[in-house]
């Protein structure tokens, strides 16, 4: 399970599962009449570099260790998203190369991940 939550790939096997490949989402058929008569359709949605930050930060501030600023900016050659706002209110703090959440910023933590999507 925390494959999914470090944002690493991972297959998803079964009826309505998902998996996530690099840039790709890859969606099986929700359907159990499809999936019982073999049926096993999959969708795959390709995701932008900006959607895949977003996930990865979205994923990393629900885990305590956090998001590794460091893996971040190997892997987007760019720096996290904006993230000053939420630190002047003490919702964000960096500690030794990770993004955390502090515990009042768990509470609010949609409103942090609205403030990412600007």
């Amino acid at each position: 399970n925390l494959v999914y939550w470090h944002f690493e790939n991972y297959y998803g096997v079964g009826l309505g599962s998902c998996g996530k490949n690099n840039h790709q989402i890859i969606e099986h058929s929700r359907s159990l009449t499809k999936y019982l008569n073999g049926d096993f359709k999959t969708t795959t949605i390709e995701q932008s570099k900006e959607e895949m930050m977003f996930d990865q930060v979205m994923m990393s501030l629900r885990l305590v260790e956090g998001l590794n600023l460091e893996v971040f900016k190997e892997r987007y050659q760019e720096d996290a998203l904006e993230i000053d706002k939420n630190k002047k209110e003490g919702r964000l703090v960096i500690e030794d190369h990770f993004l955390k959440a502090t515990k009042e910023g768990l509470y609010v933590l949609n409103d942090i991940l609205v403030d990412f999507m600007k």
